[in-house]
């Protein structure tokens, strides 16, 4: 199937905000068995968006459009739609009504504004939106032999209607051509994406009947695997026995599979000891801590955080003693260890997890470069372990690599992996 996305607003071709929602769509696309041709990304430029649209129609099989389904004058794509295959804009009432309750049920007055998010192109499929206030509608354009879906722009809005409309669509469309699929993925921390599919790429050859990707989503990296079946049983067992050689091949890399997240997988390792963690972080600034508070259930081991960028808080809050900051530095294995021993103590934890460095763009008076950081985790009847990094990234990625590195710390002493 020709698929093409559409993505419109002035704010994502000027850079104000980041498009999150085409990789999430075209990864779960993949995962339906389906390869994106093309993307494009439009301003609020009516006849721009008129053309883009039917220049896509003219291609693809399927076309996903998102944004310009809000209440403003710069929210156009209805009328463009109209435009562009010859349609009348009206309100649907059922729309209209469904806008009005949602107005009703938070205390607002329904402006005429918002009553625009009812219009749809005369002759189009209504979806409406169990998640929002745009209607969400699909033209079928016969004449091109296309399909478009026009979704909002609001990630919540549009993952929630394609999980609902677009998706079992598809899956039923490749069930009724013959076509079963089965999706899996192995994801993976600590190894770099060249030399992950320098691993898996071997396997191919005796797998014809699977398809593989990668993916990135720093600082992980993730194998994809799709495989084709006459039968679902056919398709899952292909896919699942590339699979095992997959995650053999990558070993000690792999955290786990399409539904893990690294953050639910050092949880569930936590969980799995009974142990209760507090985190004691510098550069990162509570980084680490918020990213295991994202695994629903976190609250069963997180006793907390403490933020402690200052040499003071270190010395006050974690123990650190004031010479040792004098004689190795804050950003050192002394220190770092110091602080996951001070943060165990003062926590009452089972275990404790700390993080100091560089995040850049300045190193330090050390000598030591932006992107250096240490590591350490103490408790769980462990010695504590150091561990130090030079990551060559911004700033950013610098903290984000740094979070993940106090995760894996907890997650591989929880599992007994640590002497690996």
């Amino acid at each position: 199937m020709h698929i093409e996305l559409i993505t419109t607003g002035d704010e994502l071709v000027s850079g104000q905000i980041v498009d999150t929602n085409s990789p999430w769509l075209m990864d779960r696309l993949f995962a339906a068995g389906e390869l994106v041709r093309r993307k494009l990304a439009i301003g609020d430029e009516f006849e721009d968006i008129v053309s883009a649209l039917r220049e896509a129609a003219s291609r693809a099989d399927l076309v996903i459009v998102s944004g310009g389904l809000g209440p403003t004058l710069d929210d156009m794509t209805v009328d463009a739609a109209c435009k562009a295959f010859g349609h009348e804009p009206v309100v649907d009432e059922a729309q209209l009504a469904r806008i009005a309750a949602i107005f009703t049920r938070i205390d607002r007055p329904l402006t005429p504004n918002n009553e625009r998010q009812a219009r749809v192109p005369a002759g189009a499929e209504v979806l409406g939106n169990d998640f929002g206030t745009a209607t969400a509608f699909v033209l079928h354009e016969r004449e091109r032999q296309c399909e478009l879906f026009f979704l909002p722009g609001v990630p919540r809005e549009l993952k929630g209607l394609c999980e609902k409309h677009l998706f079992p669509r598809l899956k039923a469309r490749a069930a009724a051509a013959g076509v079963h699929r089965c999706y899996r993925a192995v994801k993976c921390y600590g190894i770099p994406e060249s030399h992950m599919d320098q691993a898996v790429r071997p396997l191919l050859e005796r797998h014809p009947h699977v398809r593989y990707g990668t993916r990135t989503s720093f600082p992980e990296n993730h194998v994809k695997l799709l495989a084709e079946g006459a039968t679902p049983q056919e398709a899952q067992a292909r896919c699942e026995a590339l699979e095992v050689e997959v995650r053999k091949a990558l070993g000690r890399a792999v955290y786990g599979g399409a539904e893990d997240t690294f953050a639910g997988a050092t949880l569930q390792a936590l969980r799995g000891r009974g142990w209760r963690v507090c985190f004691a972080e510098s550069l990162t600034a509570g980084l680490a801590a918020s990213l295991l508070a994202d695994a629903p259930g976190a609250s069963d081991v997180l006793l907390g955080s403490s933020v402690t960028y200052a040499t003071g808080l270190k010395e006050r809050w974690l123990g650190v003693p004031h010479e040792l900051i004098e004689r190795e530095g804050a950003v050192s294995e002394a220190c770092a260890r110091a602080m996951a021993e001070g943060a165990l103590v003062a926590s009452g934890a089972d275990v404790a997890v700390s993080l100091t460095g560089y995040a850049g763009p300045e190193g330090g008076e050390e000598g030591r470069p932006a992107g250096t950081v240490f590591a350490a985790v103490a408790g769980g009847g462990l010695p504590t372990k150091v561990v130090e990094r030079r990551m060559p990234f911004d700033r950013n990625q610098v903290r984000r690599g740094a979070a993940y590195m106090a995760l894996e710390l907890l997650r591989r002493r929880a599992l007994g992996l640590e002497r690996e």
